[in-house]
Order: structure tokens, then sequence, then C-alpha cells
């Protein structure tokens, strides 16, 4: 990466270099070295280590982080704040009476949802659950036991 001087700010080490286009990343880029991928800010310093299998923005200044084909959640201080025990964390989807924004995640083959603060709102116990098109207000549509209905969120 050069800057607006025209410095160097990340030399030629990676083997892989990706912006983030998403609009709160703008000034990180995804790199990847001995396949194993990390965030690093514009002026080339190290936000999250390079040990991850894969990593994405996600919300709140957050990223997504995936190793061993589990997921979690890291802060731009490369501290982790949800841990890598998810086989997937979704991104936000919004309830569309109330505005509160929910994400759906999958723990031990079972659904459930977390809030963009990390938390576990409602605990993976679902077969299936569905993305916000699905919502009926402040509901959510899921699957147990092979039948189908709305939970409060």
């Amino acid at each position: 990466l050069i800057n607006a001087n025209d410095n160097v700010t990340l030399p030629i080490i990676y083997d892989k270099v990706n912006p983030i286009t998403a609009i709160d990343f703008r000034e990180h880029v995804i790199v990847m070295k001995d396949n194993k991928v990390g965030i690093l800010n514009n002026d080339g310093n190290i936000i999250i280590d390079l040990i991850y299998d894969d990593v994405g923005p996600w919300a709140n200044k957050w990223f997504w982080v995936e190793k061993d084909g589990k997921f979690g959640l890291i802060n731009n201080k490369n501290e982790i704040e949800v841990p890598l025990e998810y086989e997937f964390i979704g991104y936000r989807d919004n309830t569309k009476r109330t505005n509160k924004i929910f994400v759906r995640i999958k723990k031990d083959g079972k659904w459930g949802f977390m809030n963009t603060k990390g938390e576990v709102v409602v605990e993976p116990i679902y077969d299936e659950t569905f993305p916000a098109m699905y919502y009926k207000g402040s509901k959510a549509k899921v699957t147990k036991d092979g039948k189908k209905f709305f939970i409060e969120l």
C-alpha cells in the first residue's frame, strides 16, 4: 500500500491483500500470508493477528473470524468479544417493527440469535432459523421438531 504522501505503508510480504469496502471498515485491509489471514490498517499496522482461516467486517467495528471451522467476533483491538465456538454467525437482521438488530447463530447443530453486542438473546435450541425477510414484525420464524412457528425477539 502507498499512502497519500507516496510512502509505502505495506511492504510486499503478503501473499494477498484485499481492501474492505464496507463504510465503517475502509481504513482496513485483509491480508493473507502462509494461508492465514488477518487485518491491517492502512498504515500497515496489524489490527487482527494473521492466525485465522478467514475474516471479514461485521458490525460495531468488530470483525468475524473463522478458525478450524468455528466462528467468533473480535474487536479492532484484537480482543475476542465472542469466543470462536459457533458454526455460523450471521450478519444483521433488522426486525421491521422495533428496528432491533439480531444475528442468527448456530452452535452444536442448533440455531438461535444474538444481538450486535455479542450477547445471546435466544439460546441455540432450534433446528432452523430464517433470515429477516421471513420475520413478522419483531417475530422470527424458526423450526423445532419439524414444526415451524414464530418467536418474539
